[in-house]
Formats: C-alpha cells, sequence, structure tokens
C-alpha cells in the first residue's frame, strides 16, 4: 500500500498565522516563552510556540480559521504545544486532542507529535491519544491517516501505517513501527461521533450568538503566508497588507 508522501511542515513564521480559542469548559493554563503562565479564556488568540495544560474535567476548542472549518478539541489532563499553525503541526506531551477537518488550506496538511510516533494528515476527523501506553490513533473519516513511527532522533522512520475509514492504530514506545490497523470498535465509534457532533453544536450555537472569528480566514493562508503580526493585525482592519519595497537597480554614471 502506497504511502501518501506528506512532507513534515515548514516552521511558519513567528506572528504570521494565530489560533483562536473558541470554546473552553473548566481550567486550562496558556504558556508562552517568558511570559507568566495564564488561565486560558474563550477569545484567546494562541500562537506558534504557546503550549495548552488542560485540567481535570476540562475541555478547549480551539480554531485554526475564522470560518471555524478546522477545529481540535483538548481534552482534559493534556499537555500540548502549538508548533505550526500553516502548515499545522501539533506537538501532543500527554493526553488527547480530537481534530474536525473539514475544509484545510490548498495544499496544506495537519500532523500531530507524541513522543512515539507521528499522525499526518490532509483533512479528516480523527483522534490521537498519548501516554503511558504509547500513542494510538483513530481515524473516523473517509480521508486517509498516516502513522509513522520515531526514532531515537525524534525523526520519522519506516513505512506508515495507512488507516483507513473507521480503522484505528498504536505504537508503544519510540523505536517502534506502527502495529496493523484493525477496525475501531463500538465504544471507539461512539467517542468519536461525540467528539465530532460536539464540535459541530458548539460552532452552531457560538454563531446563533452572532460570534465571529479573529483570526486569519482559509482563503488567506491559501493566497500567500502573512510576513507579520503587523500584516495580520492590518488584514483585520481591511488595511491592505504591506508589501516589500522593488530592490533599486544599479544605474551606469553617464
Amino acid at each position: 500500500m502506497a504511502a501518501l508522501g506528506f512532507l513534515a511542515p515548514a516552521a511558519a513564521p513567528a506572528g504570521a498565522f494565530r489560533c483562536e480559542v473558541m470554546n473552553v469548559q473548566g481550567d486550562a493554563i496558556l504558556s508562552r516563552g517568558q511570559e507568566a503562565p495564564k488561565k486560558v479564556a474563550e477569545g484567546d488568540l494562541l500562537e506558534p510556540g504557546d503550549s495548552l495544560e488542560t485540567g481535570a474535567n476540562c475541555r478547549v476548542d480551539v480554531a485554526y480559521d475564522a470560518d471555524w472549518q478546522n477545529v481540535t478539541t483538548v481534552e482534559s489532563n493534556c499537555t500540548v504545544k502549538i508548533k505550526s499553525v500553516q502548515p499545522t503541526s501539533l506537538e501532543l506531551a500527554k493526553g488527547s486532542v480530537f481534530a474536525k477537518l473539514d475544509q484545510l488550506p490548498k495544499d496544506s496538511s495537519f500532523e500531530v507529535q507524541t513522543p512515539s510516533g507521528v499522525a499526518v494528515v490532509r483533512g479528516t476527523e480523527f483522534w490521537t491519544r498519548s501516554g503511558e501506553e504509547g500513542l494510538e490513533v483513530y481515524n473516523y473519516s473517509a480521508s486517509p491517516v498516516e502513522v509513522f513511527g520515531m526514532d531515537a532522533q525524534g525523526r520519522r522512520f519506516g513505512t506508515p501505517a495507512l488507516l483507513r475509514r473507521n480503522e484505528k492504530t498504536g505504537i508503544f514506545r519510540r523505536g517502534l513501527m506502527p502495529r496493523r490497523a484493525q477496525r475501531m470498535n463500538a465504544a471507539d465509534l461512539k467517542r468519536c461521533r461525540g467528539f465530532a457532533s460536539g464540535i459541530q453544536d458548539r460552532v452552531k450555537e457560538l454563531r446563533a450568538k452572532g460570534r465571529v472569528g479573529k483570526i486569519q480566514k482559509i482563503r488567506d493562508m491559501e493566497r500567500r503566508p502573512l510576513k507579520t503580526r503587523q500584516d495580520l493585525l492590518d488584514r483585520g482592519r481591511g488595511a491592505k497588507p504591506s508589501r516589500p519595497s522593488k530592490p533599486q537597480r544599479n544605474r551606469r554614471k553617464p
């Protein structure tokens, strides 16, 4: 079975694209660089390098576009770092994340890295868990999910497991290959169905309240990468994004 050939995402420029906390239930902590950690609130904007830590009975929905087409639910007792927004790369140290990706930007990808392995997609609904038993990945849509093992240096290696609809796999620890894909059981399907419908219901509820996303739209990410935070602010105010000045040609003196 041929692999999809996904490439590792390149690092996004600092401040180029951001995520938004769409919804939060319970207590979660945001850590950013040298700043003091703070409690996560609905509407918070998250940048590459930010980390979220959720407490017991907590849930945080994170949107990656202003249209709320691509959303992840970070479950309780979870630690996750946003490595890049476009293409998206999350580092899941522990806990679980469910991703509902209805419209990723063209030619983009979405990956979740864990200490044991990496799950990579181009658009799907999938659930990633990381803990003492290693990595577990569940594909809840028709789009395939690739699951790679990770070597001692933290690099992908070997042939990935390719998950079709309603299949799952796992990796016990770093240095091992993914297990053979198998069908999800009834409990797995029920859990994923609950995640997906929950995100959909919360998006509808927020839209009914008149809430509007504060970050970039999908078309902005497809059009061109935003180079600076000022570009993002200008775009939000309706101003034309700044453009680099044209280089001056050397002219011969008469």
